[in-house]
Order: structure tokens, then C-alpha cells, then sequence
């Protein structure tokens, strides 16, 4: 429906929130704040991902 999208940001919002990320007040509407917070959000899950790689990469070279 044409009211699902701001209710699905709103969720994305409050989430952001509970993590410790700042997407300004829990609106509905994406703006500056919410942008700069998935970014950061994406940059951090970016970060864990690439540290897993690199130690799964290492434990497979050390046990080669």
C-alpha cells in the first residue's frame, strides 16, 4: 500500500536506533540523517565482513 514504505522506514529508523546509529527522529521520511546513518551502518558491516574474510583466508593458508 501506498502508506507501507514510511511504516517500513519508521521500523528501519527505530532499528538504527537500537544499534547505536543516529538516524535523527524515527519518521518515516529518509533524509540526511538517515542516509548518514546506513551508511555508517553499511561501512561497519563492511568492516566485519572483511575481517572475516581475511582470518578465514589466514587459517586457510596456515593450515595449507
Amino acid at each position: 500500500s501506498e502508506n507501507s514504505a514510511p511504516k517500513t522506514i519508521k521500523i528501519i529508523q527505530d532499528a538504527l536506533i537500537e544499534n547505536g546509529y543516529n538516524p535523527g527522529i524515527a519518521d518515516g521520511i529518509i533524509g540526511g540523517k538517515t542516509k548518514k546513518a546506513l551508511s555508517k551502518l553499511n561501512k561497519d558491516l563492511s568492516g566485519i565482513m572483511s575481517k572475516q574474510i581475511a582470518e578465514e583466508n589466514y587459517k586457510a593458508i596456515a593450515t595449507s
